[in-house]
């Protein structure tokens, strides 16, 4: 690349590309900068600090860019970009293959990316330090170069590749200033051994073409060829059903009988604290999609993909007083969005730059003491597997588990200590929950077990019809029928 990097005009450059998309931001900071350091934490020792990364932490320190624009062309779907570096953090701790695991907050001892650093290439993973963290999975890494600024830099994606970039340090800042951090435009600058999925196309070059049409992009690499996946023939299908939106007009519904209290709960974004009635979130991301089938080995079931990628997940909880008395009619929906489906209960401890298992980690579905597996062990195994796809609470949750040779995930209602596995569709379920605002009582009618009598079953539906009609006068019942 023709030009350098200048730090004395570098963030005001930044500042003038946010003027394109800052009008439709709708979350996150494009830029934060902070915690600058002195020449004192740079001198590291067995460490050369490339000259380039020097000033950037005497002037800015640390920086990130975590931002969300709405796509204009595809409703519920968002661009996003995600570039983290953590400043001298990076070199305090010493090497990649030195960064150490915690658990509960405990120090296990353990380097997050024990995998690949084997005693074969021990060395080589010495000489490697964290340059950017791009979350799922991926980071940035750097080998300096003790006797010039040319560095090299790699990709790694856990758990184990690690591919060389075609850029020095100098044109990866000049480059992530041109991107703004758009999600993930380093893997088009790999040489071309590095695979690309075409099950679940990134939406780099699109989302770069929309954003800043202006932008010359002949250095980075093309999108790989679509091929036939589970993914496009639902890009490809015309009936789509609207899910956030559906959720929307439900919710607005409620808003609109003045009986009704919405339950505020507080929705935490960084340091900001709303208070809101429910969260409608939008559709999953590609890169959220394409680490799950890296790591499964398989997509998500369309579906789940028709849900999840209109919406991923969704949250209520709200009550009507009943006025002949103190009861009332309550309704709650907790959609997970699908890392937490597919990741286990706990976002947390897996969402965090320093865990790159993610969706992987099977001891993250934390659902029983040791005392309550003993005294269940049949619900326990399947707690081993299953997946928290709702979370009501007082063990009222639903569960969803893949079973071999199936295509739709089976579905659980789990009552005190006791699962039930649903005679129905995902697709069925999911609408259901919506469209009856989280109100209880249909799903025992798809349940087939003596705990549950026919009697019973009429009972419970018939009431809870009465309670739908109550709050939502126009309620079609054909979806359960």
């Amino acid at each position: 690349m023709e030009d350098s990097v200048g730090f004395e005009n570098l963030v005001e450059e930044i500042w003038d590309k946010i003027d394109v998309i800052d009008s439709r931001l709708i979350f996150g900071s494009i830029l934060t900068c902070g915690g600058t350091t002195t020449e004192k934490y740079l001198n590291v020792d067995n460490i050369f600090v490339p000259d380039v990364l020097r000033e950037l932490n005497l002037e800015f320190g640390s920086y990130s860019m975590n931002w969300r624009v709405q796509n204009p062309d595809i409703k519920n779907r968002v661009f996003f970009a995600c570039s983290n570096n953590y400043g001298t953090t990076h070199l305090d701790y010493g090497g990649f293959q030195n960064r150490i695991c915690f658990e509960d907050n405990r120090d296990i001892g353990k380097p997050f990316y024990n995998k690949v650093c084997t005693n074969e290439n021990a060395q080589f993973w010495k000489q490697l330090y964290i340059l950017d963290d791009l979350k799922f999975g991926k980071l940035i890494l750097i080998k300096p170069n003790n006797n010039d600024n040319e560095h090299d830099l790699y990709l790694f994606d856990y758990p184990d590749t690690v591919v060389k970039l075609k850029v020095n340090l100098d044109d990866y800042l000049l480059l992530l200033k041109k991107t703004l951090g758009l999600y993930n435009w380093q893997e088009y600058l790999t040489e071309t051994s590095y695979s690309l999925d075409g099950a679940i196309p990134d939406s780099f070059h699109k989302a770069m073409n929309t954003l800043f049409p202006d932008e010359d992009l002949s250095m980075f690499r093309s999108a790989p060829v679509l091929e036939d996946s589970i993914f496009n023939r639902y890009i490809d299908s015309k009936n789509k059903k609207d899910y956030r939106r559906l959720f929307i007009e439900t919710m607005n519904k409620l808003k609109s009988n003045s009986n009704i209290e919405f339950l505020y709960y507080e929705d935490t974004v960084g340091y900001l604290y709303d208070k809101t009635p429910y969260t409608a979130h939008y559709g999953v991301t590609e890169a959220v999609l394409r680490k799950i089938k890296r790591d499964y080995g398989r997509e998500i079931s369309e579906q789940m993909l028709a849900f999840y990628y209109q919406m991923n997940g969704c949250k209520v909880s709200w009550r009507y007083k009943l006025t002949e008395n103190d009861h009332y009619i309550q309704g709650n929906i907790n959609l997970l969005n699908l890392e937490e489906v597919m990741g286990g209960k706990w976002k947390e401890s897996y969402l965090q730059w320093s865990s790159p298992n993610l969706f992987k980690d099977e001891g993250s579905v934390y659902y029983f003491n040791e005392e309550e597996a003993i005294d269940n062990p049949e619900m326990a195994e399947l707690m081993l597997h299953a997946r928290l796809l709702e979370d009501k609470g007082e063990m009222q949750d639903y569960f969803i588990d893949f079973i071999e040779g199936e295509e739709e995930p089976a579905i659980y209602k789990i009552v005190r200590t006791s699962f039930y596995k649903m005679n129905i569709s995902f697709s069925t379920f999911i609408q259901a929950r919506i469209q009856f605002a989280g109100i209880s009582g249909w799903e025992y009618r798809f349940i087939n077990h003596p705990d549950f009598s026919h009697e019973l079953i009429n009972k419970t539906f018939n009431e809870f019809k009465e309670q739908v009609n109550l709050i939502i006068t126009d309620a079609d019942f054909s979806i359960l029928e």
